[in-house]
């Protein structure tokens, strides 16, 4: 995302012989839900972000407070949309990520 700043994630395509692939792709590690006791205002925000402006991912939480993001989507054996889609997620995560870390309290989480 910057120089200083990775964003991992990771892309699975199931096709199964078929003429439409499911794909899957996830951006691990946004940022972490440093309080649990905050859980709830972390979960209000990111439920408007998915209303308003994630456009097709959804951010989630995993168990130990991870805050990542997700796409379930279907292309055809042409995988360009999907690319498209892994370059608009890392455009939304870059401009989002400020909103989460001024509520979760942790910049550069994902260095770790």
């Amino acid at each position: 995302m910057t120089k200083s700043k990775r964003l991992p994630f990771g892309i699975v395509f199931d096709g199964r012989d078929n003429p439409t692939v499911d794909f899957q792709i996830i951006y691990n590690r946004l940022a972490y839900i440093q309080s649990f006791e905050q859980k709830a205002e972390v979960m209000e925000l990111l439920n408007e972000l998915n209303e308003m402006k994630s456009g097709y991912y959804r951010f989630c939480v995993r168990g130990d407070g991870e805050i990542y993001m997700r796409l379930l989507a279907r292309t055809s054996e042409d995988v360009r949309s999907a690319y498209e889609m892994m370059v608009m997620g890392g455009n939304i995560a870059r401009a989002l990520l400020p909103e989460i870390e001024k509520i979760t309290g942790t910049p550069d989480s994902n260095n770790a």
